[in-house]
């Protein structure tokens, strides 16, 4: 026998791998990767605040009903309740804006909504007239583009921006008015034989002058809104009287607004014509009027409101710094 090496046997052969089929393109072994989510879809970033809808309570367009009058509180429940539930499907926040004298009623009834819909809404009660409640709705639309200013911020500083707009009514009579200057020598020079034309100031202050006798008496306030401009808004069967665009400082031409509010049941005159001031860019007054603020989201509803505010304007949530 032979002692040298034992011969190693011979190589294995290499089976061929995968072959392509006829006409199938070749077969290439890529690294491996990470798998694909292909049944994960891309989620678009969630915007941080819902949308905000503002309305108003004598606005007879929107709360009406087949047969009675209009208005948020002329219309049966039902009716009220089918109409917030049709501008809250898509999620939005209400943001009911109203006159001072029917705050308690409204704020009543969106209760009663807000418990029956499980909705959010924020009840506003302002000084001016419908026009003028008209004017801080349009600009409350933009100041809630306005960067920096949470919707919880500017819902609780329309009461004062109302409160510097310029808001005049012309009326043949006050008889039905309750406001501070109308006095028992107006009443009665309403109800006496006569042609006679008021001029009612709500906002900034109060103010009740005869168009025929004393309104060239001081008193009225003068539109001043700085670089933002002044615009002026009018609403009614009348036209505006040179006196008092003398008195008010606004010379510009009103724009006619044509829409349907309760002017006479709100000032008691079917022929009341409200006018109303106020800044041409309401973007950049906001910007002056309203600083940027820290926020942070309602621990109960989320929506964001400032570090420093006591409680939530739509759930009513006491915050810590309450």
């Amino acid at each position: 026998m032979s002692s040298g090496p034992i011969p190693l046997p011979p190589d294995r052969p290499e089976l061929p791998g995968p072959q392509p089929i006829t006409g199938q393109a070749p077969i290439f072994r890529s690294p491996p990767t990470q798998p694909t989510q292909i049944l994960r879809p891309t989620v678009p970033p969630v915007s941080e605040e819902r949308p905000s809808r503002v309305m108003l309570a004598d606005d007879l367009s929107t709360w009406i009903e087949d047969a009675g009058p209009g208005g948020l509180l002329r219309v049966s429940s039902a009716t009220r309740l089918g109409l917030i539930e049709e501008l809250t499907a898509d999620g939005a926040r209400l943001i009911m804006l109203c006159g001072e004298t029917v705050e308690a009623a409204v704020t009543r009834e969106m209760a009663l909504a807000r418990t029956a819909l499980d909705v959010e809404i924020t009840v506003v009660a302002l000084p001016g007239g419908p026009l003028g409640q008209y004017a801080i709705a349009r600009i409350t639309e933009q100041a809630l583009g306005v960067a920096g200013r949470p919707t919880s911020l500017i819902v609780s500083i329309l009461p004062t921006l109302a409160a510097e707009i310029i808001d005049v009514a012309l009326l043949t009579s006050v008889s039905g008015l309750d406001l501070p200057g109308v006095g028992i020598g107006r009443h009665l020079a309403s109800i006496l034989p006569g042609q006679r034309h008021f001029a009612v100031q709500l906002t900034p202050r109060p103010l009740v002058r005869s168009l025929t006798r004393d309104l060239l008496s001081e008193g009225f306030s003068r539109a001043n809104f700085g670089p933002s401009g002044t615009r002026v808004l009018i609403a009614g069967p009348q036209t505006m009287p040179a006196q008092l665009e003398a008195l008010t400082g606004v010379a510009d031409v009103p724009h006619r607004v044509r829409t349907d509010l309760d002017l006479a049941g709100f000032w008691g005159d079917e022929q009341a014509t409200e006018i109303v001031a106020v800044p041409k860019d309401p973007a950049s007054w906001i910007v002056q009027r309203v600083p940027v603020q820290p926020n942070a989201p309602c621990d109960w509803c989320g929506a964001p409101m400032v570090v420093s505010a006591s409680r939530c304007v739509f759930c009513g949530f006491v915050t810590r710094a309450g």
